[in-house]
């Protein structure tokens, strides 16, 4: 009897365990779907505020705005995007997704660019957690803490509502891509996750060079998991990611300074991001660049007075930069120190130094010493630390506990989101906000002008020019251009020549400064606004090329070269075909005698705006005189 006893026990407590198992596995499920949709809710939340945001004329001009092949997204414009150039990069997916943007809704609005955006970061957001969670050994708590402080981090704003940022989220998707097919690839010892990552990572390349720093990453990544770094087939593995990514960094480093990648590929602007004087010693690179890694990390943790823009200036004229260096260098051995001993927090640290590496102003680049978009991927490696430094604190504690510190965590970072995201509200209050920060920096004083003037706001825009001018001593061919925009504006043209002028005195290649300058001179002395639109053919500015022919065909018109002038709107016609170039064709093909074809446009021009009387009462003069 007793061992009937037992033996029933014994069958009896496998059935318990096996229930209970299943309720642990349902447990787990419900609380991943809940870190999913945890995660969804507060990125919706942090990031909802940009959905009235508008364009800002900072590269979103090149990108979208002023850009024929996006504005008119043909087919034809879309097979250009592949070797085109865009604001001294070479991103063609980037500009693929931003003409689909544009094929399907328009550029009237940055509504749909900015919500596309928002939606790439929050895959990007689960695609962290996924990583985390598989490289972790499916620890949610550092997996949710890793993901949530990607999702809502401040110093992401730039990346995700800034339209012309489109590469940074759309890199970082193939890129997390790609490393969790390379993770599979180790785990599930699988050829096809390897050659899917592969893919993955060209795809991130094409979608912004930065890319190129997933190739140390696979070897971070082969690291934690304990694979053999002396093995000749885990390098063997990595030289299509090797050659591809030398491949991207030549191209990057010859676009960057103004090339055409040995004719293959087709500039659009004529300015250069690579510094080509030595403006400062390797010395003082270095120490820009410790300057640089100390101020993403403290922003990590204390992310206030955040810019579009943080000038060279405050901290070139500062004394404690051979601190900062020192501190790096001690801050580098510690981590190296970490390798045999904390593989963890080697992993998390090397993640974040490896993919901000390129960006930290060895070679300079631009203006700007540091820059709040290139925390986007670097984040990942910081907040793997910090959820690591979560759990351990709380291991075996209450799971309220967790939850407050959380609750803190996104109550921190999502008041401080939707506060910078209102700073990107428009052009004006994205720069009047660099100002006060930097009020001696002229770069951010002619960046708002450029707003204002743009919002027809021509004084203020004077005032800030003059002070850059006069004050900080910012002689720059721009700033002249934009000062004569001003007062052409103002219907001063004495003024406005004599800056346009000065302009072009400053840097003759000013092919914008031309084309203002041309379109000021049309009324007043049209032979040299006709000379002043040809030489801005010379340019690389497609959309300059474009615009220019309406104006020089009026000026055709009024020394009385009518072909030219015909020749001009039609050509004009194939970029912008509205009534009022069809009008001003009819009145050239009149003026010739050819009144059947004036005719054809003034009834093309009254189609197209049926509330143009001047053309109605045109039209119907000429049939008169017809019949």
């Amino acid at each position: 009897m007793k061992a009937l006893n037992s033996l029933g026990r014994k069958i009896k407590n496998p059935a318990n365990l096996s229930i209970k198992k299943n309720s642990i596995k349902i447990t787990n499920i419900q609380l991943f779907a809940s870190c999913i949709l945890a995660l969804v809710a507060i990125v919706c939340w942090s990031f909802y505020p940009a959905l009235d945001n508008d364009f800002v004329h900072w590269d979103d001009q090149y990108y979208i705005t002023d850009n024929p092949l996006i504005y008119t997204p043909s087919i034809e414009n879309l097979q250009l995007l592949l070797t085109k150039i865009i604001s001294l990069n070479y991103h063609p997916l980037t500009m693929i997704s931003l003409w689909i943007n544009a094929y399907m809704s328009g550029t009237a609005s940055a509504f749909p660019f900015i919500v596309t955006n928002i939606l790439v970061h929050l895959i990007n957001t689960i695609l962290v957690f996924f990583f985390i969670k598989k490289i972790s050994n499916d620890k949610l708590i550092v997996a949710f803490t890793t993901a949530l402080i990607f999702g809502i981090h401040p110093m992401h704003v730039e990346s995700v509502v800034w339209i012309s940022e489109r590469k940074d989220v759309l890199y970082t998707f193939f890129f997390l891509l790609s490393s969790i097919s390379y993770v599979n690839f180790i785990d599930q010892k699988n050829n096809r996750y390897l050659v899917v990552s592969f893919l993955f990572f060209v795809f991130a390349c094409l979608s912004k060079a930065m890319a190129v720093s997933l190739v140390p990453i696979l070897y971070l990544i082969d690291y934690y998991k304990n694979r053999k770094l002396t093995s000749y087939f885990l390098h063997l593995e990595k030289i299509p990611f090797i050659i591809f990514a030398l491949l991207v960094g030549s191209i990057a480093m010859d676009v960057q300074a103004g090339g055409d990648f040995l004719g293959l590929l087709e500039p659009s602007s004529d300015a250069k991001a690579l510094s080509s004087d030595a403006t400062y010693t390797l010395i003082e690179r270095f120490q820009f660049a410790c300057y640089g890694l100390f101020f993403y990390i403290q922003k990590f943790f204390f992310p206030f007075n955040l810019a579009a823009f943080h000038p060279y200036a405050p901290v070139v004229n500062t004394n404690y930069l051979p601190l900062i260096s020192i501190l790096s260098l001690g801050l580098i051995g510690s981590l190296i120190y970490t390798i045999n001993k904390f593989k963890k927090i080697a992993f998390g640290g090397f993640f974040f130094l490896f993919t901000l590496l390129l960006v930290l102003q060895f070679i300079q680049v631009g203006s700007a010493i540091v820059a709040e978009r290139y925390t986007y991927i670097p984040y990942i490696g910081l907040g793997f630390l910090l959820g690591l430094f979560i759990e351990s604190l709380l291991k075996n504690k209450s799971k309220v506990i967790l939850l407050f510190i959380l609750f803190l965590i996104t109550t921190y970072f999502s008041f401080l989101t939707r506060k910078q995201v209102d700073l990107w509200q428009n052009h004006v209050s994205l720069f009047q906000n660099v100002v006060n920060l930097y009020p001696s920096d002229p770069y951010s004083r002619e960046y708002l002008a450029t707003g204002l003037w743009l919002e027809g706001k021509q004084d203020e825009a004077i005032v800030h020019l003059e002070y850059a001018i006069n004050k900080l001593h910012y002689l720059q061919s721009t700033s002249f251009e934009l000062l004569a925009n001003c007062w052409a504006d103002k219907n001063d043209p004495d003024k406005a020549l004599a800056f346009y002028d000065k302009a072009i005195e400053l840097n003759p290649q000013n092919y914008v400064a031309y084309y203002h300058r041309g379109l000021l001179l049309v009324e007043i002395d049209p032979k040299a606004a006709i000379a002043d639109f040809n030489f801005c053919e010379q340019s690389n500015h497609d959309y300059i090329k474009q615009i220019l022919h309406e104006p020089r065909a009026r000026c055709y018109g009024i020394i009385g070269e009518l072909e030219k002038s015909i020749a001009g709107f039609t050509e004009a016609i194939k970029y912008d075909p509205i009534s009022e170039i069809y009008f001003n064709r009819g009145l050239s093909y009149e003026r010739l005698g050819q009144l059947e074809e004036a005719i054809a446009d003034y009834k093309t021009s009254l189609e197209l705006d049926p509330t143009a009387l001047d053309v109605k009462e045109r039209l119907e003069k000429l049939e008169k005189q017809r019949n």
